[in-house]
C-alpha cells in the first residue's frame, strides 16, 4: 500500500498530535490542524489523500468542515472523511452522514481500529486511481479514435476528386453509419474524354472498411486517366488489394465507363446490387446484373473477366446503389428494396431529379430508423451533350498566337532548386502568358508532368515504381523520395520548350543528369514498357516521341491547335 497524506482536524492540540502520530507509525504522512477554518484553507492549496476531523470544535465545527471540504471535492476528486465523535445518539450520526462523512471513529480513539479504517479507505482509494486511471485510458483510446478518424476522413476527402464528382453530368449522395463510410464513389476522365464511375462497398463499416478503398482509388485514378478498360481496372485493384488487405477484407464494386463518342457505356459488376439503365423517365432498359467475384476473393482473373458493352442514346442514365440501399430497413423491418430505387426514379418527374427522389424516398421509407449499413447512390448521365468531362482537344477554331513567330523557353536546375521549386505548374503559369490555346496548354501540362516527374523520380533520384505496392507503397514511396530530393545534390534537369510560329508543332525537351536506360533495345516496345503506363498517356498526346544519347533526353513534338488537322499519329522510341 503507498503512503497516504492524511489530514487530522481537532480542536484539542494534544489529541491532534497523537493522531498525528499514529498515522506517521503506520507509515502514512499526516498534518495536525486545530481549527476548521485553518484546515479548509489548507486543503484547497495541497493534495490530500484523506481527512480525519472531529465533530464537536468551537466556531466551525466537523459538520461544517465536511461541507465545505466536498464542495472543494467537486473539483478535485473525491477523497475519505473519518468522522471522530463518542455519537452520543443515532441523529448525530445521520446528521454527519448527510453532511458528507464517509465512516465513524468512536473516542477514544484505538489505534488497531484507526489503521484498519486506513487500510481500508486506501484500498478504497487504490481503486479509484485505478478506475480513474483506466478512464484516463479510455478517454485517450477515444480521443485518438476520432484524430485518426478524422485525419483518414480528410485523407480521403482528398482522394476523391470533388470536382468530378460536382459536375453536372453526376448526381450521388453517400451516407455512413459510423464516422466514415465504407462506401466509395468515384468518378474521373480520361484524356480522351471518356467518363470513368466506380462506386466500391467494403466489407465493414467505418474507418476499417475506409481504408481498405484508399490505394483502390489510386488505382481507378491512375489507370482510368490513361484510357484502360473496366475489366484491366479491375485486375489491377485485385492484386493491389490482396497484397496488402486482410483476407476477410472483401470490395464488391462497380466500374463503368462512358465512351462519350462512341456513345457505348461498358460496366463490370462484382457483387454488387443490380444497376440500372434507365430511360430519361426514370424507365428501366437495362439491368446490370453480378457477374463476377468481388474484390480480393480470389487471384484467378477469370472470375473477374466479364463485362457488358451496350450502346446508350441521349436521355439515358445509369444508377448504381450499394446494397445498404437496398436493405434499408424500417421500423417494420420492411426492406426499400429495389422497387424503392425504382418507384423514385419513375416518380422523380425529371432525369435531374433522380437522386433527390431516391434520397428523399429512402427518408420516407426510414422514417428516421437509423440504417444498418452505408447507404450510397450515384447517377450518370449518358448523354452526349453532357461530355464536359473531356479535355479540350486540339482544333482549327482554337485561338493561336499572334505576333512573335518563334518563341523559346528553357530552364535548367540544379539538385537544391528542384528541392525548392514546384516546376511544372510554374512552367505552365509561363506559357500561359504566351498566350498559348487551352488545348495546348491542356496537352503540354500533362505531357511535361509526366515526363519531368519520370526524369526526376526515376532519372535523379533513382526511385523504382514497385516501391508503390504494398500496404504502404505509397506512402514509403513518397518519404523515400523526399529524401532522396533532400539529398540531391549534384543533380540537374533541363526543360526546353519552343513553337517556330503560330500554329507550329509544339517541341518539348526534358534532359536529366541520371543514368538513362537502354533506349535502343526497346525500339517498337509498348509505352507502358518504358517507366509505366504514363508514357501510354504521352505518345497519344503527341506526334512524337523520341529517347537521345543513354535515354536521360526526351524529345516530344505535340500538334498545336491550328496545325491539328491531317497530323500524323503518334509515333513512341523514334531515333532521329
Amino acid at each position: 500500500m503507498a503512503a497516504l497524506r492524511i489530514m487530522v482536524v481537532d480542536d484539542c492540540p494534544m489529541l491532534a498530535v497523537a493522531i498525528a502520530k499514529l498515522v506517521r507509525d503506520f507509515g502514512h504522512e499526516a498534518e495536525a490542524f486545530t481549527d476548521g477554518s485553518g484546515a479548509v484553507a489548507a486543503y484547497g492549496g495541497s493534495n490530500w489523500h484523506m481527512v480525519i476531523v472531529d465533530q464537536r470544535m468551537p466556531g466551525m465545527d466537523g459538520l461544517a468542515v465536511m461541507r465545505a471540504l466536498r464542495q472543494h471535492q467537486q473539483q478535485s476528486g473525491w477523497r475519505p472523511i473519518l468522522m471522530v465523535s463518542a455519537f452520543s445518539s443515532a441523529e448525530e450520526q445521520v446528521a454527519a452522514l448527510h453532511a458528507g462523512c464517509d465512516d465513524f471513529l468512536p473516542k477514544p480513539v484505538s489505534a488497531a481500529v484507526l489503521a484498519a479504517k486506513i487500510a481500508a479507505f486506501a484500498r478504497i482509494f487504490d481503486l479509484q486511481e485505478q478506475l480513474a486511471s483506466q478512464n484516463r485510458t479510455l478517454l485517450q483510446f477515444q480521443a485518438d479514435r476520432e484524430e485518426e478518424a478524422r485525419v483518414a476522413e480528410q485523407l480521403m476527402k482528398r482522394l476523391v476528386l470533388r470536382a468530378e464528382l460536382d459536375r453536372k453530368v453526376l448526381q450521388h449522395f453517400v451516407r455512413a453509419t459510423a464516422q466514415m463510410s465504407g462506401d466509395l464513389i468515384l468518378a474521373t476522365s480520361s484524356s480522351t474524354g471518356d467518363r470513368y464511375v466506380m462506386l466500391a462497398d467494403a466489407t465493414g463499416h467505418g474507418l476499417p472498411a475506409a481504408l481498405t478503398q484508399i490505394p483502390l482509388s489510386q488505382t481507378f485514378y491512375e489507370m482510368a486517366a490513361r484510357g484502360f478498360s473496366p475489366v484491366s481496372i479491375v485486375a489491377e485493384m485485385n492484386r493491389h488489394h490482396r497484397q496488402y488487405a486482410p483476407v476477410y477484407r472483401s470490395v464488391a464494386a462497380f466500374v463503368a465507363v462512358h465512351r462519350v463518342r462512341e456513345q457505348t457505356l461498358e460496366v463490370w459488376n462484382g457483387g454488387m446490387p443490380d444497376a440500372l439503365l434507365v430511360e430519361s423517365n426514370g424507365q428501366v432498359v437495362r439491368r446490370f446484373k453480378s457477374q463476377n467475384l468481388p474484390l480480393g476473393i480470389d487471384s484467378d482473373m477469370s472470375y473477374y473477366r466479364d463485362s457488358e458493352v451496350v450502346a446508350v442514346v441521349n436521355g439515358h442514365h445509369l444508377v448504381l446503389c450499394s446494397d445498404g440501399v437496398f436493405e434499408a430497413e424500417n421500423s417494420l423491418g420492411d426492406w426499400f428494396g429495389g422497387h424503392g430505387v425504382e418507384d423514385a426514379l419513375l416518380a422523380a418527374g425529371t432525369a435531374g431529379g433522380f437522386g433527390r427522389a431516391v434520397e428523399e424516398a429512402l427518408d420516407r421509407h426510414l422514417a428516421g430508423h437509423r440504417a444498418h449499413d452505408d447507404l450510397s447512390c450515384m447517377i450518370l448521365d449518358c448523354s452526349p451533350c453532357a461530355s464536359d468531362m473531356a479535355l479540350p482537344r486540339a482544333n482549327g477554331d482554337e485561338q493561336v498566337t499572334t505576333g512573335n513567330h518563334q518563341w523559346q523557353l528553357e530552364i535548367a536546375l540544379g539538385g537544391a532548386r528542384l528541392r525548392q521549386f514546384d516546376l511544372v505548374p510554374s512552367m505552365i503559369a509561363w506559357l500561359r502568358e504566351l498566350g498559348l490555346a487551352d488545348g495546348d496548354v491542356a496537352r503540354l501540362s500533362l505531357v511535361m508532368g509526366e515526363l519531368v516527374t519520370n526524369a526526376i523520380d526515376h532519372g535523379l533520384l533513382g526511385l523504382d515504381s514497385g516501391l508503390k505496392n504494398g500496404p504502404d507503397g505509397w506512402e514509403r514511396y513518397a518519404t523515400l523520395r523526399e529524401q532522396r530530393l533532400d539529398q540531391l545534390a549534384n543533380g540537374s534537369l533541363t526543360i526546353k520548350v519552343r513553337q517556330s510560329g503560330p500554329g507550329e508543332l509544339l517541341q518539348l525537351q526534358v534532359q536529366d543528369s541520371g543514368d538513362g536506360f537502354h533506349w535502343q533495345g526497346r525500339q517498337g516496345a509498348q509505352a507502358q514498357d518504358y517507366h509505366g503506363r504514363g508514357l501510354q498517356l504521352v505518345c497519344a498526346l503527341s506526334n512524337r516521341l523520341e529517347y537521345r544519347g543513354a535515354g536521360n533526353d526526351v524529345f516530344v513534338e505535340i500538334a498545336s491547335a491550328s496545325a491539328a488537322h491531317g497530323a500524323a499519329g503518334p509515333r513512341g522510341g523514334e531515333q532521329q
